[in-house]
């Protein structure tokens, strides 16, 4: 993979995502973004394409080269603008595969309520977020008021993730939580407010 652009990491994202595994493709990916100066928002879509399909790999990388602070900050501060269904979706099942994992590493275990909330809130935008794109298809997203999803390519094409049906994922992952990894469960719902406390237990319904 030639990294002359940007558009490479999006080479790479769909590849993750497409073979399900994360290669070298990933720590070269993160070499190039320490090296040249290239826009973030192409590689920390890159980043969360590999915490989906193997998150424990994906922070071994980072953690063996003292990355991971750095590029979860990079994509924190990005994270509002995935606000379309993919990249929603995107950083849904990024989060659910972290929060799931087994062992995470003591750089990031202090942002676990963080990370709780950003899956909570990601999941609360999606069926705005599914009823702008089908405006949009249908030409007439207009009607909202809404320009944001004008220049929205990824809503004109095909995805590795739009079979996936992330109210389901959340339910067995996150649900899965309070029996599997208890501390890291009651730590996310002791940092979130009545309402999204609520609201999860809504999304845990309304999967089933």
């Amino acid at each position: 993979v030639d990294f002359d652009n940007q558009g490479c990491f999006e080479i790479v994202e769909y590849l993750t995502l497409t073979l399900k595994e994360v290669g070298d493709l990933f720590p070269l990916s993160l070499k190039i973004f320490k090296e040249q100066d290239l826009p973030p928002l192409g590689f920390a879509r890159v980043l969360l394409a590999s915490l989906f399909i193997d998150p424990l790999k994906t922070l071994q990388i980072l953690e063996q080269n003292n990355e991971t602070v750095r590029v979860f900050e990079i994509w924190y501060n990005l994270s509002t603008v995935l606000n379309n269904v993919y990249g929603l979706k995107l950083q849904s099942l990024a989060l659910l595969s972290l929060l799931s994992a087994p062992q995470l590493p003591q750089s990031i275990e202090a942002f676990i309520p963080q990370f709780g909330q950003k899956l909570i809130s990601s999941i609360e935008k999606l069926p705005e977020a599914l009823h702008k794109r089908q405006a949009l298809l249908k030409g007439d997203h207009q009607e909202d008021g809404d320009d944001d999803y004008d220049d929205d390519e990824d809503s004109f094409k095909d995805t590795p993730l739009d079979d996936v049906n992330i109210f389901m994922e959340f339910k067995v992952k996150f649900g899965g939580l309070q029996s599997a990894i208890p501390d890291r469960y009651n730590a996310i719902m002791g940092s979130l407010t009545p309402d999204k406390v609520n609201a999860t237990n809504s999304l845990l319904n309304l999967s089933q």
